[in-house]
C-alpha cells in the first residue's frame, strides 16, 4: 500500500501521541467488558475471536495501517525505493569536497 505525503502529514502531525493512548485505552477497556461477557457465556468464541481481533485493531496500529508511520520512520513509504539512491548519490556529490578527506585516508588504511 502506498501512503501518500498528506497521509504522512497527517500521521506526523495532527494525530497526537494522547489520542494514540487513549485509542488503546478504550479498546483495553472494550477487550476487558468483552472478555467478561466471554466468561459469563454471553459470546460464542467465534464471535469473541472475531471481535477480539476488531477491538485490537485500533489505535496506533488501525493509524499506521491507514496512514503509515509517523516521522522519519514513515518517508521510505511514501517515496518511491528508486528516489533513495538518487538522494543518496546527491548528497555524496554535493557534499564530496567535505568527504574527500576521509575517503583518503579510509583508503589509505586499506
Amino acid at each position: 500500500m502506498a501512503f501518500s505525503v498528506t497521509d504522512w502529514l497527517a500521521r506526523t502531525f495532527y494525530i497526537s501521541k494522547e489520542q494514540e493512548e487513549t485509542a488503546a485505552q478504550v479498546a483495553a477497556a472494550q477487550q476487558s467488558i468483552f472478555d467478561r461477557q466471554r466468561e459469563e457465556g454471553k459470546v460464542g468464541a467465534l464471535k469473541y475471536l472475531k471481535l477480539s481481533e476488531e477491538i485490537q485493531d485500533t489505535g496506533a496500529t488501525f493509524y499506521d495501517e491507514q496512514l503509515g508511520k509517523s516521522g522519519v520512520a514513515g518517508l521510505p513509504g511514501i517515496v518511491p525505493w528508486w528516489v533513495w539512491p538518487l538522494v543518496i548519490g546527491a548528497v555524496v556529490i554535493y557534499f564530496w569536497p567535505v568527504l574527500r578527506p576521509f575517503v583518503s585516508k579510509v583508503t589509505k588504511r586499506l
